[in-house]
């Protein structure tokens, strides 16, 4: 049985995400002309809430909300891996987890 867990993000999740990101989500992010990992790292720096889901220790998700930390309006952001999609149900879970978090601090 797969074993998921939250951790709080660190910036080397940010390389190893770029690795392991989606096909689609580096198209998306080419056609703009946009470096993924400078845009994923810049996000990350300016997030004050950032999380990594792993999958038996593998990184699969990461995000966090963009926005000053007492503030009541945040941008929120999530980076899937190729790996998330055999898990719907688990990162959709952990997702609406996090949600419940950043909604009540």
């Amino acid at each position: 049985m797969t074993s998921f867990q939250i951790v709080e993000a660190r910036p080397y999740h940010c390389g190893q995400m770029i690795r392991r990101l989606r096909a689609e989500h580096r198209a998306a992010l080419a056609e703009t002309g946009i470096s993924p990992h400078h845009e994923l790292r810049a996000r990350f720096d300016a997030s004050s809430y950032r999380r990594a889901l792993l999958a038996d220790g593998e990184l699969i998700a990461l995000g966090g909300v963009v926005g000053m930390g007492l503030s009541s309006v945040g941008y929120v952001w999530l980076a899937l891996s190729e790996d998330a999609r055999l898990y719907p149900l688990a990162v959709v879970k952990a997702v609406k987890k996090q949600f419940a978090e950043i909604m009540s601090i």
